[in-house]
């Protein structure tokens, strides 16, 4: 088991974003305080959103019209 403390979530209208854990550098400016290849880093927010919406904190936005248009326009 692997606990990383301090992850961000933050989720409007239109997107949630995965932000990994900062710290203050003696500068004052934040710092990642760690540095992950972009596959782990999409692994975990995958698995931060999965857990999200399983705990009823997140949730899938409706599908817009946009989308409906789109999918209808489709070839089949």
């Amino acid at each position: 088991m692997m606990v990383i403390q301090g992850v961000q979530v933050r989720a409007d209208g239109k997107s949630t974003k995965v932000s990994l854990p900062k710290y203050r550098a003696s500068d004052g400016s934040w710092k990642a305080a760690i540095i992950l290849p972009d596959e782990i880093k999409n692994a975990i927010s995958d698995t931060v959103i999965a857990a999200g919406l399983e705990a009823g904190i997140l949730r899938v936005k409706e599908e817009s019209v946009g989308d409906r248009c789109r999918a209808a326009n489709e070839p089949r």
